[in-house]
Parts: C-alpha cells; structure tokens; sequence
C-alpha cells in the first residue's frame, strides 16, 4: 500500500506550483464539518448536571483526556505560523514541540495527579479553595475579559489563512466555523469537546503523515527515474537544505539558543498547567492514573508529532523563497505562514486537499469548542452562581450554562468579524502580546499555591499583578518598540549593549526579548511571594481552607472496577462506532477521487477504522463480565466531588 501512495509523487502533475481546489475538496470538508455536529447529538443525553457538561463528571479515560490536552496545546498556528518560523528560520522552531514534551512528562510525574485531587469543577474553583472568594472573582472575571477578546482572535487566524487558499471570504469562513463550534459545544458539552479532539486528533495525524510521505517522495528527490530509496531521499534533502535549517547557529548564536529553550521551557510548562487551559483538561480524568497517563500520551505526541508536521515545510524553504509565497499570496500579511498549504497543494491528489483544510479546522476547533466549554463553566459557577443565584439547582444551571455557550459563541464570531474589518491597526499582535503579559504572572501563584501552604491570601492577586507589571516593564521599558523608543527617548538597543551582544541580527533580538521578559517576571514574583511567606511565619499554622485544599491534594482519587467499567464502556461503544464511521467515510471518498487519491484515503480510513475496531473491542470485552452496568454513567467521585473532603 505504501508503494501505491508513493507513486503520486511521481507523476508529472505534482511538480504543478499549486493544486486548484475542486469540487471533491468541498465535498471532504463537508462531511467533516457534518461529522462534528453529530458527536455533539451523539453524547448530548450523557450531561446530567454542571460537572457532566463542564469536565465530564470527572469520569473520563486516560485515553480521551490525554488525546483533547495534546490537541488544545497547539492550535492552527502548527500548520500556519509555526510552518512559516521553519521555512524562515530552520529546525530551531521545532524545539517549541520538543519543550513541549519534556513538560508534559513534568507536568505527569508532579502535577497531573495534584490538578485532579483539588476535585473541581473549573479552574477558578481551585483559585477558590486554595485562595479564597476575592481571588476567585479577580480570576474569573480575568478569564471573562481575556475569553471575549481571544476567541475571536483564534477564529479570526484561521480565517485569514484559509480565506485567500480557498477564495471564501473570511466573513463567511469566520460564520461557519463558529457556528458548528458553538452547536456542537451547546448540545455535548465537555464529552463532545473531548470526543471530537480524539477524531480530531486522528484527522490531523493521517493528514499529516501522508503529507510527510508525499513530500518525501517528490520527484526532485528521486534521482535518475525517480527510484531512489527513502534514506537516499531525505539524505539528498538533508543535503539541499538552507544552511539555516540544519545549523541553529546561522541566525542565532549558541549562548542565546541555550537561554531561550531553558525560558521556552518555563514558558510551555506555565502554559500547560494553567488551570484555565491545559491544566483544566486533568479535571476531567477519572483518578490520579488517568491524569499521569493523559500527560505522558500527550508527552508521546509531541515527540513523534513534530517530526512528521516539519517535514513540509522543511523542504518548503528548498523549493520555494519568501518572496515567492508572497508572490502567491498577496492578500496574506506574512506569506512564509502558507508554506505548509503550498507544499501539501503541490503533492496531495484531488480530495486530499480537503483533509488538509480539516486537519487545520482540526487543529483550530480544538482550542476554541475547549474554551467556550471552559469559559461558560467559569462564568456559571464561578460568577453567575456566587453573586447572582446562590441557591440555584443544577438543571437550572446547566440551561444557563448552555445558553451562555450559545452567546459567547455567537460573541467569537462577531469579534472575529470585527478584527477582519479593522486594517493596519496590528490589534492581533498587540492582543498576542496582552494575552503574553497577563498569562504568565497570573499562572505563578497557581503553580506555588500548589506547594506552600503558610502565606495569606492577598499574595495571589498581588503577585499576579506585581508580575504583569515587570513583564510589561520588560517588554515596553528594556525592549521597546523602535517608534516607542524614540518617543520617549530611550536607546532601542541599551540592553543588548550592556550584555556585549553587539551587531544583534533580527532573530535575535526576538529571542532577547522573550528571555528577559520570562527572566524578569519569574525573579520578581519569586522574591515577592517569598517576602510575604516569610512575613507570614513559617510557625503559624495555615488558613482554614487552605488546610481543606492541602487534605484534597493528599486524598487520591481512585475509581472502582464498576465506575470504570460502566464509564469505559459509554466511551468504548460510542468512540468505537465514532471513528469506525469516519473511518468507512472516508475510504468512501475513493468515489470521488482517482488514482494514488484513492490510496490516499483508504489508507487514512483504514487505520481510523483500526482504531475505532480496537475501542470497540475493549467495549465488548468489559461488557462480557459488567454488562448490567452498561447504562450507569457515573461521576467519578459521587459524593466527594463538590466537597472539600
């Protein structure tokens, strides 16, 4: 079969510039956006309350939970600016990824387990129970704020580099994904979420193998009569390759790299185990087991998933220069972004092209259907619920929860509008750069809460705001703009100067300024929660309710055989007969395709196929021995779950 894939690369139209979007390819894109909609009616029955449809009752499997964390740590960005920072810059970018990895295996081995002890609904909830009511309203109301600009900014992103590759306006490509977002995040909930991230996830790595092998075996490639093996292949392609994607030096000096991955390090592990965004996903685990193992599944994707999505645009930048995307795409603000789309339009056969535009929906609709879920959960039991309607019952909850979704997804696709009428603002670079200084300092009284016990509570929302004040410090005062600089009379390079960096290239002074913010922020805060520890005495017993927090995160969260079973069979049969369905859709799309595009999708389909026959399997296999318990869906923790043991 791999010898029938391959043979697409070598014919003579895929040494085309580009593929011209068929009918075929809207049909492929169709079916999945359909596809989508239905998980949302497939798991709409399992929400029986707030903790079902936020976090899933805290009942889900290991598998489902590290597949929806490793999905939502990257977004649309993978395949679009990510791509673009390789083509420009070289392999360097894919340590992102790799970081990645090594913090997921912190995050596994420290935190995972702690995340799901603390028994919460949301994230807030721990800023709650480790800090207290002020503190929860302040990370509440901060998550409110930030949820409303950056959702439409995610779709917005996509939109943009969709829009010019399949000559839809980006209006009508923000409307649409945002409408199937939000429907399908109203009717499931949080199982829906999860569930469309693990087919999501399968999308994503089917479309991006075959791209891998594609690209591999283009014709500039194959020497005399295209027969070359697929070691001689990538060595001639290593060989071809700019200076600047073997050797991490050529644009950047060692000392530098070094600096940057250690702060890129810190950078990934704050992001992951912020309980507003990757740590959230631990919440939904059914114990402490299936929260390490979702952190080191997630761990294995980001080790081999890298690899494969880099290769594209690797060979990209031998094949093509910046001013040649530019050139291709004019309407595009930074055209090096549209190297992955390039070269998957110059290889893939007819239909393909579709799955690749599913893969980036993929990759996009996993952090936005993740965030109206998380941020309608904050709003309803971290604001709605303590200062409007304390005494409110469940159902009436969940309807509000519900038609809070509805709104702020009718919100994203308004504000993503909005950002694609205002020109030559740059209010997406200064939205990325608001969203860099208040993420970080809100993040660390999280993370240090988690292990010191004896310090009053105002020192979260203090060092929090003390931290987004160094870090717009450093990114403003120590690293200004050039037209700020000059305003206001300050030397654009006096940092690098007094460091002995001199004749500082582009790269660079990025890299610099990334550094110093994370180094400022983190010192600073550091020493101020260390001053008020001290001030608070380490001889003095702890608040009440940080005891309460401390005895949760010494409790562990097990399950027994019959939760797990009744739990694991709803996620076997319906995941099972969820990607064997897509899986049959499609190997059925050689229908309407020809040639190594019928190969193509019988080889996604079938392994899709594969995977949802073994879930199945399982499913058959725990009913064999629990079959009366098929039907019981409970929450992991019953009793326990809302209290503060």
């Amino acid at each position: 079969m791999i010898n029938n894939l391959i043979t697409f690369a070598a014919q003579t139209e895929a040494a085309k510039a580009l593929y011209t979007v068929d009918w075929q390819d809207w049909v492929v894109i169709g079916v999945y956006f359909a596809f989508m909609l239905i998980i949302g009616v497939v798991f709409k029955n399992v929400n029986k309350n707030t903790s079902d449809y936020f976090r899933g009752g805290g009942a889900m499997s290991w598998w489902m939970c590290g597949a929806s964390a490793f999905l939502t740590t990257f977004s649309a960005w993978t395949f679009t600016g990510a791509a673009g920072e390789i083509f420009k810059y070289g392999s360097l970018t894919m340590m992102v990824f790799f970081i990645n990895a090594g913090s997921a295996l912190i995050v596994g081995l420290f935190f995972a387990h702690k995340f799901r002890r603390m028994r919460c609904v949301t994230g807030v909830d721990a800023i709650r129970k480790r800090y207290g009511a002020f503190n929860e309203q302040v990370y509440a109301w901060q998550a409110f704020l930030m949820n409303f600009i950056s959702g439409g900014m995610f779709i917005f992103t996509l939109a943009v580099f969709i829009s010019p590759i399949f000559d839809v306006s980006v209006e009508w490509c923000i409307v649409i994904t945002g409408v199937i977002i939000t429907i399908m995040a109203v009717t499931g909930g949080s199982w829906a979420v999860v569930a469309s991230d693990f087919v999501q996830m399968l999308v994503i790595f089917v479309m991006t193998i075959i791209a891998a092998i594609l690209v591999i075996y283009m014709p500039e490639f194959g020497g005399e009569g295209n027969t070359a093996a697929i070691t001689e292949r990538i060595g001639t392609i290593w060989d071809k390759l700019p200076l600047r994607q073997r050797d991490w030096t050529a644009s950047t000096r060692l000392p530098i790299v070094f600096i940057w991955i250690i702060a890129m390090l810190f950078n990934q592990f704050i992001n992951m185990v912020n309980l507003n965004a990757g740590g959230a996903k631990y919440l939904l685990a059914r114990s402490d087991k299936d929260a390490k193992k979702a952190a080191y599944m997630m761990m294995v994707g980001f080790i081999v998933g890298p690899i494969i999505w880099a290769i594209p645009s690797m060979v990209g930048s031998i094949l093509y220069t910046p001013d040649q995307l530019a050139a291709m795409y004019p309407k595009m603000e930074n055209a090096n972004d549209s190297i992955y789309a390039v070269m998957c339009m110059r290889v893939f056969p007819v239909g393909m092209v579709g799955l690749m535009a599913c893969g980036i929906f993929a990759a996009a609709m996993s952090s936005l259907d993740s965030a109206l879920n998380k941020s309608s959960g904050i709003f309803i039991k971290n604001i709605y619920q303590p200062l409007f309607d304390p005494g409110a019952n469940e159902s009436k909850l969940l309807l509000i929860g519900k038609l809070y979704t509805l709104f702020l997804g009718a919100w994203l696709i308004v504000n993503g509008i909005i950002f694609a009428q205002i020109k030559g603002i740059g209010l997406f670079d200064l939205a990325l750069m608001v969203g860099g200084i208040v993420n970080i300092p809100m993040m660390i009284p999280e993370l240090y809460g988690i292990f010191i016990k004896r310090v009053n509570d105002w020192v979260c929302w203090s060092t929090a705001l003390i931290g987004m004040t160094v870090a717009a410090a450093g990114r403003f005062l120590i690293f200004p703009s050039k037209t700020f600089a000059k305003t206001i009379g300050i030397d654009f390079m006096w940092f690098i100067k007094m460091i002995g960096l001199e004749d500082v290239t582009e790269t660079e002074t990025k890299y610099i300024k990334f550094i110093a913010m994370i180094i400022l922020t983190v010192v600073v805060t550091f020493v101020w929660y260390m001053g008020a520890v001290i001030s608070y005495g380490i001889e003095r017993d702890p608040l009440p309710h940080v005891k309460k927090f401390f005895d949760n995160l010494s409790t562990p969260v097990t399950t027994t055989a019959e939760k797990s079973a009744a739990n694991d069979m709803m996620q076997g049969k319906l995941m099972g007969w969820l990607c064997i369905s897509y899986g049959l859709v499609l190997v059925s799309f050689v229908i309407i395709t020809n040639g190594s595009g019928d190969i193509c999708f019988a080889a996604g389909g079938l392994s899709v196929i594969l995977i949802g026959f073994l879930l199945y399997a399982n499913y058959l296999r725990i009913k064999r021995k629990f079959g009366h318990l098929e039907n019981a869906v409970t929450d992991a923790d019953d009793a326990l779950e809302n209290s503060d043991v």
